[in-house]
């Protein structure tokens, strides 16, 4: 388990955060998505980007991709050392870890949210 809090550490102190989430039912999750919205440097995507838009990386970004659909695989193809995939009620290749549902995805977002507030607010 330590090595998932030093993985969400990572990713809630990172200069930019982009968290990508596509899986159903997502309205389970919009509280918890506004919140990431309103944290500065952090981009919130919601579904699959189209394959045909650019989905480029900013310098220094690093994202947690989560996704229980069968485009999870084309999500997280590209990911780095630094990211997390997190495959929700589902196998999909390149998968960092597997949560059973939506509540456990929620739960995980809610922590590196709440990181990622703590760690804004202490000044340089």
């Amino acid at each position: 388990m330590s090595w998932l809090f030093d993985r969400l550490t990572d990713l809630a102190v990172a200069d930019r955060l982009e968290i990508v989430v596509d899986t159903e039912p997502l309205e389970q999750l919009d509280p918890m998505l506004h919140r990431a919205e309103r944290l500065p440097a952090t981009a919130v995507r919601r579904g699959c980007p189209n394959p045909l838009d650019a989905w480029v990386r900013e310098p220094r970004e690093v994202r947690f991709i989560a996704s229980g659909s069968t485009r999870a695989g084309v999500l997280f193809a590209e990911l780095g050392e630094h990211d997390l995939a997190v495959a929700v009620a589902a196998h999909a290749p390149g998968a960092t870890m597997k949560v059973d549902n939506v509540a456990d995805l929620n739960s995980l977002l809610d922590a590196l949210i709440t990181m990622r507030s703590y760690v804004q607010r202490i000044p340089n």
